[in-house]
């Protein structure tokens, strides 16, 4: 236990438990889940995959991930995720909410993991209790692209944070259980988005070395026992997709390891500074939480505090550094990438947050009186709550990613239409495709997807649905139309004629 961060470190498990829950619970529920099917599902990766795992489930092709129809090779990264959403899909049906849950679930237990680890390993429950804390309000980790998203950082961040903290506890607790949890956590990082899975490996290698760790290390058995197990269960995944489909492994090193490295793969042709990640972190992702990193490091260095606490902040000071490192040096940067270092990020400013609580506590004498502590929490973490509010929760304003919606109103409102085109406003869409193969299987309808460069494929007496009002006026402007029925921003059309 560290002498300065002791406060609540007598309170029973059950009285802990009750704490957290209390307090975590409500935030984690705004945070995470709150309107987490409200928004379209947009370009580019979340529509993706989502539309992957439709295709799975209609072919049955849980090795080979399909995009509009034939085997895609241009989003490489192994199926566990999709596999997930499939699975979801199955059990629920396709929609917003199911499509994102596994997201927020991993954010979930991403909270949960690292308020354990500040509690019972650290030794101090207001670490625990800040720490999930800040990582459930830092903006770069409550985005649209990580935990409120069907993307796979939110899950890829669970996976990483896990074998991180359970190779770290197995150097300084020596059990077996955490070095088996280590392995699991490196499969199940590589099974979710391949090579981002291992940045952390380097970082912890380092860590063993300097921990004079490493020779001990190669004279266990269990340690070659785990990397086989890693490099066989990777190994037998990636031989079968390329079995059932040459040229994947070719195209996943061209998406995944050497293109995003060496190019710029985004497609915007903006030039960024090698330092756009740090840039970042300090004016927007982290912010108010970087302003107390020197004092949890001043902390977890102090004389009084025990080993543990400076292993961590060894620990931190490699993962952390190196991850920027890697990600800064490719051509191809886009800001979720930063995600697996914010729950390490979030432990270090949970040491320098729960030091100045405890010593305003102390000052105050008010370690007996439960309102003022809640008081002083909600004066802490309104603001960076609020933050997260206001930037995820804005309406998406892209006109063509709002089908989904008008076909679920059209099919209660004028059921009897079942065969009719999607026309888009954009040459590729995946978010109308992905709403296209839901409806498909929920409603059995027979749609046809139409990009903006075929409108004119169009027939007299077919049902066409658009949501772009440019796309509106070139219809009107060729074909004489009726309207059956009118959305938001989308109308359901009878082609009359031609003009």
């Amino acid at each position: 236990m560290h002498p300065l961060l002791s406060l609540f470190s007598s309170w029973s498990q059950r009285r802990l438990f009750v704490a957290f829950a209390v307090i975590l619970l409500p935030v984690a529920y705004i945070s995470l889940f709150y309107r987490l099917g409200s928004a379209p599902v947009v370009l580019w990766d979340e529509s993706r995959l989502g539309m992957n795992a439709l295709e799975m489930l209609n072919n049955k092709n849980w090795l080979v991930t399909y995009a509009f129809g034939t085997p895609d090779l241009w989003n490489t990264k192994p199926p566990l995720l999709i596999w997930i959403q499939a699975s979801l899909f199955w059990l629920f049906g396709a929609n917003e909410i199911t499509l994102r849950i596994p997201s927020a679930l991993a954010g979930l237990a991403t909270t949960a993991l690292v308020a354990w680890f500040g509690t019972y390993k650290l030794k101090s429950p207001l670490v625990g209790l800040f720490s999930a804390l800040i990582l459930l309000t830092t903006n770069g980790y409550i985005d649209n692209h990580v935990t409120r998203s069907g993307d796979y950082d939110s899950l890829l961040v669970f996976f990483t944070t896990w074998y991180v903290l359970s190779f770290y506890l197995y150097l300084e607790e020596g059990h077996r259980r955490y070095l088996w949890y280590t392995g699991i956590g490196i499969t199940l990082a590589l099974l979710t988005k391949s090579a981002a899975g291992a940045i952390f490996l380097p970082a912890l290698l380092l860590y063993t070395i300097l921990r004079k760790q490493l020779l001990p290390l190669l004279r266990r058995k269990e340690v070659y026992v785990m990397v086989a197990g890693i490099v066989g269960t990777v190994a037998l995944f990636f031989i079968a997709r390329e079995s059932a489909g040459a040229g994947y492994l070719h195209a996943m090193y061209e998406n995944d390891l050497g293109g995003r490295m060496l190019n710029d793969l985004s497609g915007n042709n903006q030039v960024f500074p090698w330092d756009a990640y740090l840039q970042m972190l300090i004016h927007d992702e982290l912010i108010p939480w970087i302003c107390f990193f020197p004092i949890g490091f001043v902390l977890l260095l102090h004389s009084t505090a025990p080993r543990i606490y400076r292993h961590i902040a060894l620990l931190i000071a490699l993962v952390v550094p190196f991850f920027l490192f890697v990600i800064s040096s490719a051509k191809t940067k886009y800001f979720w990438y930063e995600a697996p270092i914010y729950p390490f990020c979030a432990l270090l400013a949970g040491v320098g947050l729960a030091f100045i609580f405890q010593a305003t506590i102390t000052a105050l004498g008010a370690g007996q009186q439960p309102w003022l502590l809640l008081l002083l929490m909600l004066c802490i973490f309104a603001y960076p709550l609020s933050v997260v509010w206001s930037e995820d929760f804005q309406p998406v304003q892209e006109p063509d990613f709002l089908f989904g919606r008008h076909i679920k109103y059209q099919a209660k409102e004028v059921g009897q239409i079942e065969n009719y085109t999607l026309l888009s406003g954009l040459d590729y869409n995946s978010s109308m495709e992905f709403y296209r193969l839901a409806a498909m299987r929920k409603y059995h309808h027979k749609i046809r997807p139409l990009p903006s460069w075929r409108l004119r494929e169009i027939k007299v007496n077919e049902t066409v649905v658009v949501c772009n009002p440019v796309m509106r006026a070139r219809l009107d402007s060729i074909y004489t139309t009726t309207p059956i029925l009118s959305g938001d921003q989308c109308v359901t059309l009878l082609i009359v004629g031609k003009k």
